[in-house]
């Protein structure tokens, strides 16, 4: 009602998250995307999740019921649980769960998710704490290969973005900025081009989080399994630690501006997915071949936006490891017509797909995760300020030569069961050198004590010994002269060089840009293991080659099995 409301952008926040206005800005939001956003996916009933929480009305307690092939409308939440177990569902509570939910404090977080579902007019509440039997290995895995549907069809997503443990709840987790003493001061003010009079307030700044620069969105921003519930969602309410924000797939609101002021989100990630999940989709019996554009576009997204963004962030338990990646796998597997999805690699492209590189130090293999060595999944690589990991860099998908035979030989995945792990094993021809370890850089290796940032993308800028390194491979010293170092002579010293592909720069890029200057040969670098009768390898790195297209290398032509 101030006359100045129209030429100041800035709004306070409010007191409480289930203050009245705050409610009915939430309200006007979902009404306002549900009502005028064509490209959001629409409001109706949709076939419920196997279990939901009925939130009931104000003075009846919530409980836990089974759909039973219903339709209806729900919220899901995403939140962190925490050091401490929140309150759960299992095998001996779940008579109980279906008469009354009574929220006690390990469950704050719930029951401030359950009030926010009934004050926007939701019946129903997913959480996976309470609507998956925890106890029940079965019906676990049978729940988390369609949690990216729960969310994808969800009417609206709340998160908990500011709470570390489901214990706070979302209303305590939120800074003190909120507080009515927020509002320093006010002062009269005229606006006299539009000979307008009225009051403009004073509060401490709030800042608007942008992961792409560097900063954290909170606790939920370095949790794998939220990654998928937060690119999958149509709608999602953040409650971030000083305001609450919205983002659909046509926008972003956020409460400290209005609504004429639009927030734009850069989250990458999100972006990027909504707009695969916005291709035309084929009709039934009816296929869409991609091109290959598109093709090498999806894959470039997944590998650069989701792998790289997920690897920073981390999982209680390393059996999680690509489950929680398993939603967005169906959905780009839409687009791919690909079924075969292998430890977090598509068939489709194996040669890019092996080509990751560690730009971190201390990456450690999860001691109890049966990953295959040439996966980044059998790898953990600690949490980044940036909140990404660059495994790959975008030249891989740009011009690039295979040089490698690759087949997988055992076991055949079957990604009906969910994404294919374990000890899949891959059988690789191309041209092998062996080299000692001692002749390998650090800078080369997955696992390693130090990481010199610049090594991620150029070669122009590693270090004196990486030059020395290359100028002698590329006299061929390395396989005439072997190592002198008698304790090197064992047989855990000695590596192979395999030829995986070959990157021809672009002469119309700029000199100034990122790309190498010269061609480059990628290569695994592999340690034997196993059996001498039936030898395996493991990887053990990635080298990158520069090449001389006057002296071209000609190394043996081994077969090799990777695992």
């Amino acid at each position: 009602s101030d006359p100045l409301a129209n030429l100041i952008g800035a709004r306070p926040v409010f007191s409480s998250v289930f203050d009245n206005g705050c409610i009915a800005m939430m309200q006007k939001w979902l009404k306002k995307c549900n009502e005028k956003h064509k490209v959001c996916s629409s409001d109706e009933d949709r076939l419920l999740p196997t279990r939901v929480i009925d939130v009931g009305s104000p003075t009846e307690r919530p409980r836990l019921v089974i759909s039973g092939g219903r339709h209806g409308r729900w919220a899901a939440l995403s939140h962190c649980w925490g050091g401490k177990t929140p309150m759960k569902t299992v095998k001996a509570n779940l008579e109980m769960r279906s008469e009354s939910i009574t929220f006690d404090s390990s469950s704050a977080t719930f029951r401030d998710a359950a009030t926010i579902t009934r004050k926007l007019g939701i019946r129903y509440l997913w959480i996976d704490a309470l609507c998956i039997i925890q106890d029940d290995e079965n019906d676990w895995r049978k729940e988390s290969m369609t949690m990216g549907d729960v969310y994808q069809h969800a009417t609206v997503t709340i998160a908990s973005e500011a709470s570390p443990e489901s214990s706070i709840g979302i209303e305590n987790s939120m800074k003190p900025a909120r507080r009515p003493s927020s509002m320093l001061s006010w002062a009269p003010c005229h606006c006299e081009s539009k000979s307008l009079q009225g009051k403009i307030y004073f509060r401490p700044y709030i800042d608007d989080i942008d992961i792409d620069k560097g900063i954290s969105r909170g606790p939920l921003s370095v949790r794998a399994w939220t990654l998928q519930e937060e690119v999958l969602s149509p709608r999602i309410i953040r409650f971030a630690e000083q305001q609450i924000l919205w983002n659909c797939c046509s926008g972003a609101w956020s409460e400290r501006v209005s609504e004429r002021d639009r927030w734009s989100s850069s989250d990458f990630a999100q972006t990027l997915l909504r707009t695969v999940q916005h291709f035309p989709k084929p009709d039934p019996g009816y296929e869409i071949i991609p091109s290959q554009n598109m093709r090498k576009a999806i894959l470039h997204f997944w590998y650069m936006s989701i792998v790289n963004h997920y690897v920073a962030r981390q999982v209680t338990y390393p059996r999680d490891r690509l489950v929680a990646l398993w939603g967005i796998t169906r959905e780009i597997q839409k687009y791919l017509l690909d079924p075969e999805f292998i430890a977090g690699i598509w068939a489709t492209d194996l040669h890019s797909g092996l080509a990751w590189h560690v730009p971190v130090a201390n990456a450690k293999a999860y001691p109890a995760y049966d990953a295959p060595s040439w996966s980044w999944a059998h790898l953990e690589y600690g949490a980044t300020s940036r909140g990404f990991c660059f495994l790959y860099e975008y030249w891989l998908f740009s011009s690039i030569t295979p040089l490698a035979e690759i087949s997988i030989v055992e076991p055949k995945p079957d990604n009906d069961l969910g994404p294919a792990s374990g000890k899949i094993a891959l059988k690789i021809r191309s041209q092998c050198l062996p080299v000692c370890a001692c002749h390998v850089p650090d800078a080369f290796l997955d696992q390693r004590s130090s990481c010199n940032d610049d090594y991620t993308y150029r070669l122009d800028r590693v270090s004196e010994p990486y030059n020395q390194f290359i100028n002698r491979l590329g006299a061929k010293t390395l396989a005439e002269k072997p190592c002198d170092n008698a304790d090197h002579k064992q047989s855990q010293c000695q590596y192979l060089y395999l030829q995986l592909l070959r990157y021809e720069p672009d002469p119309k890029k700029p000199n100034w840009s990122d790309e190498f200057h010269t061609p480059v040969i990628v290569a695994l670098i592999l340690r034997e293991c196993g059996d001498k009768l039936n030898p395996e390898y493991q990887r053990m790195g990635r080298a990158l080659i520069p090449t001389d297209p006057s002296r071209p290398f000609s190394w043996p032509v081994q077969e090799l099995k990777i695992v």
